[in-house]
């Protein structure tokens, strides 16, 4: 078999696909959650946030030195990279205040956005920085995340997944795309909760066609499944959303939505 680098390399340069990367298994939050209890982490936001500081900068620390081992060995090959993946919302709303985001998480995200991005881009200058988290996250959370910058002015995240369609509307494709796709990839989008699972295949299609107008405009947009594929979902659905993101996603995209898109607002006049 393949180490990891030859892998990649392969994988970069013979079909040739993207890539992502990404080192070790959930975020800042969600590792700290995992270790003093789902019930805990949230009085510790209030009752001991030197405590809850302490603990995000150590892991901090961990991520920063996870991601640049992977940067070491096939930063080269990757073309962007998630950093810090976790979930910090319901389909219904954030878990966390905005105001305690910021205080909390945001110092420490920054952090490693910052130095695992200025490391990615001495491997790749057109290296890429992607945050996770699944839910309704609000798009305030996403300009906090937009606002760290690296030395040189640039932005220290590029983009987000996974563009969850059954979230909340106001935390939905559309207001993403709306509020910060001038700033921001997006990455998802197609729903692994009910259209590929259990839809048939011109659900898939339709899907697909409305999320391709809705967050397509001005590019910026990377159509897959809002999250992997199980396997309740059929081979013919993925083979569906695949088949008519190419017959659909060609640009210039229509002007005219299609049916089932979300056309409460105007297109963003979007330039990259």
């Amino acid at each position: 078999g393949m180490d990891m680098r030859t892998y990649c390399k392969y994988v970069r340069e013979e079909p040739p696909f993207a890539l992502m990367g990404q080192a070790g298994r959930g975020g800042l939050f969600e590792q700290a959650k995992y270790m003093v209890g789902y019930a805990k982490i949230f009085s510790d936001f209030i009752e001991a946030p030197e405590f809850l500081d302490a603990l995000l900068t150590k892991l901090t620390d961990l991520e920063i030195d996870f991601n640049k081992a992977m940067i070491d060995r096939m930063g080269e090959y990757l073309d962007w990279i998630r950093v810090s993946p976790e979930d910090l919302a319901s389909e219904k709303t954030a878990f966390l205040s905005l105001k305690m985001f910021e205080r909390q998480l945001i110092p420490h995200y920054h952090r490693a956005f910052i130095e695992t991005k200025e490391y990615f881009l001495k491997k790749n200058p057109n290296g890429k920085i992607q945050f996770h988290s699944c839910g309704a996250i609000p798009t305030s959370f996403m300009e906090a995340l937009l606002a760290g910058k690296l030395s040189n002015g640039m932005p220290c995240i590029d983009g987000f997944d996974p563009i969850q369609p059954k979230a909340a509307r106001h935390s939905g494709p559309r207001s993403k795309k709306l509020m910060v796709g001038d700033r921001m990839f997006f990455y998802g989008g197609i729903d692994v909760q009910e259209t590929l699972p259990w839809g048939s295949e011109e659900d898939v299609r339709q899907e697909v066609r409305a999320r391709i107008w809705e967050m397509g405009h001005g590019g910026g947009y990377l159509l897959s499944s809002s999250h992997r594929l199980e396997h309740d979902v059929p081979a013919e659905n993925t083979l569906a959303m695949i088949d008519e993101a190419r017959e659909y996603g060609v640009y210039p995209l229509p002007k005219e939505p299609p049916d089932g898109a979300d056309a409460g607002e105007d297109l963003p006049e979007i330039q990259r």
